[in-house]
């Protein structure tokens, strides 16, 4: 989102995500701090969990919309630099996994392998990841134009868990 810092800019994307058929939002650059969190939460009126970053630079939240009754959250997890979170949680009495991941910029495989631990330590195999992976999976079929390449260690990594975990 590229920082949601402004008021207006903030309200207005709460507004349209609560018109939307979604139960989940996640989002990457939020740009947040803890001292925000309170402000922010009552603008959503529902969950919200956080990942900071600065207030210029990553942060990533996952967002529960308002009208989610049956919601417990059992553990959450996030890293010091706003690059992911992970929650464990049961929704209608389904348990499940959360991951919001805001990849590094550069090739770092080792980010991905914490990750993956992470995600992996969590006593379920019903899981959404979503985010920004900062990199591409398939070349030939998501990139179009510019440098015809991507952050190849930590693709591997990646497309190795995908297949592992089916």
């Amino acid at each position: 989102v590229r920082g949601l810092g402004l008021e207006l800019k903030r309200r207005k994307l709460f507004t349209w995500f609560k018109k939307q058929p979604v139960s989940v939002v996640m989002l990457q650059e939020t740009h947040s701090a803890a001292a925000s969190e309170n402000q922010w939460r009552a603008e959503w009126g529902g969950n919200m969990y956080f990942s900071h970053g600065t207030n210029r630079a990553r942060g990533v939240a996952i967002l529960f919309n308002p009208s989610i009754n049956n919601l417990e959250v059992h553990e959450v997890q996030q890293d010091d630099e706003g690059r992911f979170i992970i929650i464990d949680l049961t929704i209608n009495d389904v348990r499940l996994t959360l991951a919001n991941i805001y990849g590094p910029n550069e090739d770092k495989p080792h980010f991905f392998t914490n990750v993956i631990e992470t995600v992996e330590n969590f006593p379920n195999d019903n899981r959404i990841i979503g985010g920004d992976f900062n990199l591409v999976l398939e070349i030939d079929k998501d990139k179009q134009g510019g440098r015809h390449k991507t952050h190849t260690q930590s693709q591997h990594i990646l497309l190795h868990w995908m297949e592992d975990s089916d």
